[in-house]
């Protein structure tokens, strides 16, 4: 379902019924997919239909990112036929997006990319108006918090003290994820925010995030939520949709 680096024609797959009284399309690099196994409980409780439209390192966004010291012209391609889908054919009630932490290219410096936080956000900010203007309801879902670690690894490593070896300071993992830029975008672009961070790393543990919650691995590969996971929060994510508007 995951567009991969070369692909620039969008993969779509579709939860639920193609006749539900909602639909909602999960857009974005692989931080909104992982989303997906909560957006597909909620399909099958709350009649939803469901399309994901993601790309591997892909933010969703009108301007050109880079990868690996390069231009990532193929997720700037597939992003303007993402928006073309949605705005034409597709018309979804909803577009729920996020992407890691990303900069927009705006030139070179010395022969280097010239990198821009705030060309991304003015970037965001367009890209959801074009959608609103289409008569597409966004909403922006915060980055999850960043480990600095491969948090599963050090679980592994230390399974009698993981709480003690494993946990990472909570304001430095919003700090360098995408959180900040999208709830800015967000409130410029007059979209609802949803930031799940407080079912993630809850206050209960004061500035630091945990590696486990309940018995339940919190982490994958980097700052990516396990599947077990995430669907073990499709009613928190359930009830800040609700506040943003989908019914």
């Amino acid at each position: 379902c995951q567009a991969a680096v070369p692909v620039t024609k969008p993969p779509v797959c579709r939860y639920g019924s193609s006749t539900a009284k909602t639909t909602i399309a999960v857009v974005g690099d692989s931080k909104v997919a992982q989303w997906v196994p909560a957006f597909q409980i909620l399909a099958k409780k709350y009649d939803w239909q469901i399309l994901t439209y993601t790309k591997s390192a892909c933010a969703f966004a009108t301007i050109t990112t880079s990868l690996s010291g390069k231009p990532y012209t193929e997720c700037r391609t597939w992003t303007d036929n993402v928006i073309k889908a949605l705005t034409t054919t597709v018309k979804p009630d909803f577009v729920v997006t996020t992407n890691q932490n990303t900069s927009g290219i705006v030139g070179k410096t010395d022969g280097k990319l010239k990198l821009s936080k705030a060309a991304m956000l003015d970037a965001l900010v367009s890209t959801w108006t074009t959608l609103e203007n289409a008569g597409i309801k966004v909403i922006s879902l915060a980055d999850t918090p960043q480990t600095g670690m491969q948090v599963y690894s050090c679980v592994s490593e230390h399974e009698k003290d993981y709480f003690s070896k494993c946990t990472f300071d909570r304001a430095k993992g919003i700090r360098l994820s995408g959180l900040d830029e999208q709830k800015a975008a967000a409130k410029k672009a007059g979209v609802p925010f949803i930031d799940m961070t407080p079912f993630i790393c809850p206050t209960v543990y004061k500035n630091a995030c945990p590696p486990v919650i309940g018995k339940v691995m919190i982490y994958r590969q980097g700052s990516h939520i396990t599947k077990t996971y995430i669907e073990t929060m499709s009613d928190q994510l359930y009830g800040e949709l609700r506040k943003a508007g989908v019914r």
